[in-house]
């Protein structure tokens, strides 16, 4: 027996298998990320080292080429290169097209262990950064107000903290540097007589502010985990610190300096309409929706700054959301556009606001089967995808109007209404097939592109199949389904504009006829 066959002898049971699709595709629809473009990881790596003080002649020597010898053996590398600069070593990995960045990541990690045993004391660990565009800024915003820079720097530090835990926000980050600064002014004149130098109090307070582990003690059942604690709290804190004695006597970094805290030196300005400001961003998860996410960041930016002093206000710079709402309407408006327009040209053809109705009723089910596969296919709501679902909503009705044609034709002949759905289904049923399998064979190449254009086209093939193939469903089921049970046939002239060409297409066929 043949899905059609199924479909038209158990008609509410393929009723609702589709009506469950139908509710599968609405509810995938509000659970798709919303975004600009499909999801794009360039196969590139950059990794950044830094060594404090040093010259790029000592970098290189010491970090960059041994970095460059142990990092020539990650697999499916395409090319290296190394940029060494003052206090800083940069290496960019550029991997084969294809490669699963992730786990280039863990390879390049992995690597990193073997180097960093050789790396100098005061180098940093390597950072890693991978090219994702969907780590770009989702929001761009800055908080302006006529206050010191302290204040300023420890608001936008408050709302960078409350923005981080907003649900779907990766990373939410305060762009300035540091505002406020522990400074040691040394006084010459208390330092003469104690024997004391500039180095020696820079040494102590480097082994002073640290939190060391020492290790643990087992007595009974219990484990006691010890560890000294002498990182500064407070500038109370840095002016106790012992730094030599007199005959004994201690002598505290506040007997010989000032310290104070100060607004370091500034190595640039940020203003927003002429006052001061600091800038800041945020960073979504992969997965989230970037809409979302927008809005939800919007709303608790607002919130915030109804609770900021007077005079300090929070300006958006830029909102992602602004840009992909415009242009996934403008998309959305032309998909629903074009299946209207494709309706009316039926309804015009067949004159029957009934038959069109058989028709059309492939193009919503067919919209929403192509929303849920694309949704366990893990793709996206973007300008590509939507694009996709626009060129195949005109070639969706195809198989649906040649199978309505063919059980018409039959109906016409004076078959019962279910006889003439099987017939007419099994007549043109091969002929469908085989014409949509032609047409995603055209598409499914698009999927062996690989680059940078691969992001684009494989979106647009899928959602082309995914919607095509679900038109061929609905004409092989629903279309043959609803014939057997509403379709009626009234003895009336032709209507519509095929029925003003009949007598053209009948002298057509006839030269035709007579030629053969």
């Amino acid at each position: 027996m043949s899905i059609t066959d199924i479909s038209i002898k158990r008609p509410l049971a393929v009723s609702m298998i589709f009506l469950a699709f139908v509710i599968f595709g609405f509810i995938s629809l509000t659970k798709l990320p919303v975004a600009m473009l499909p999801n794009m990881s360039f196969p590139m790596m950059m990794i950044m080292t830094n060594y404090p003080g040093a010259g790029p002649v000592e970098i290189e020597s010491e970090i960059t080429d041994g970095l460059e010898r142990v990092l020539g053996t990650v697999n499916n590398l395409d090319n290296i290169t190394s940029t060494t600069s003052e206090n800083t070593s940069m290496i960019m990995l550029q991997f084969v097209w294809g490669t699963d960045i992730d786990a280039a990541a863990n390879d390049v990690r992995d690597k990193l262990g073997i180097a960093l045993p050789y790396f100098p004391e005061a180098a940093g660990d390597p950072l890693i950064f991978k090219f994702d565009v969907s780590q770009q800024p989702v929001i761009m915003y800055n908080v302006l107000g006529d206050i010191s820079e302290i204040e300023l720097y420890e608001i936008v530090n408050d709302i960078s903290d409350k923005i981080q835990r907003v649900d779907g926000v990766a990373a939410s980050f305060n762009m300035s540097n540091e505002a406020k600064e522990i400074q040691v002014k040394l006084d010459p004149v208390r330092m003469k007589g104690t024997g004391i130098t500039a180095q020696q109090i820079l040494g102590v307070l480097q082994m002073q502010n640290v939190n060391y582990p020492l290790g643990n003690i087992e007595e009974d059942n219990k484990v006691y985990i010890l560890r000294t604690v002498g990182q500064y709290a407070d500038i109370a804190d840095i002016e106790k610190t012992v730094v030599g004695n007199n005959n004994g006597i201690p002598i505290l970094l506040s007997h010989i300096a000032d310290i104070s805290e100060q607004v370091p030196e500034l190595k640039s300005i940020s203003r927003t309409n002429g006052v001061k400001s600091l800038w800041a961003f945020v960073q979504k998860r992969t997965d989230a929706n970037t809409v979302r996410v927008c809005n939800d960041v919007i709303k608790k930016l607002k919130a915030i700054e109804r609770e900021l002093p007077p005079g300090v206000n929070i300006d958006i710079v830029f909102n992602q959301a602004d840009f992909i709402t415009k242009s996934i309407r403008s998309t959305a408006n032309s998909l629903i556009i074009g299946g209207i327009l494709a309706v009316l040209i039926l309804l015009l053809f067949l004159g029957s606001f009934r038959y069109t109705l058989y028709v059309a009723v492939a193009i919503p089910i067919t919209l929403f089967f192509a929303l849920f596969l694309m949704y366990v296919s893990n793709m996206s709501l973007n300008i590509i995808s939507l694009g996709g679902l626009t060129v195949a909503i005109g070639m969706v009705l195809d198989s649906a109007i040649v199978v309505f044609e063919a059980i018409f034709r039959h109906r016409e002949k004076g078959e019962i209404a279910t006889k003439a759905a099987s017939i007419g289904t099994h007549e043109v049923g091969t002929a469908i097939t085989a014409s949509t399998l032609t047409t995603v064979a055209v598409f499914l190449p698009l999927l062996l592109i690989t680059g940078f254009a691969s992001f684009f086209f494989k979106e647009l093939a899928l959602t082309v199949t995914f919607a095509l193939v679900s038109s061929l469903l609905v004409a092989l089921t629903i279309v043959p389904m609803l014939s057997s049970r509403f379709l009626r046939i009234q003895k009336q002239e032709a209507r519509g504009i095929a029925g003003r060409f009949t007598g053209f297409y009948t002298i057509i066929e006839q030269r035709y006829t007579h030629i053969i």
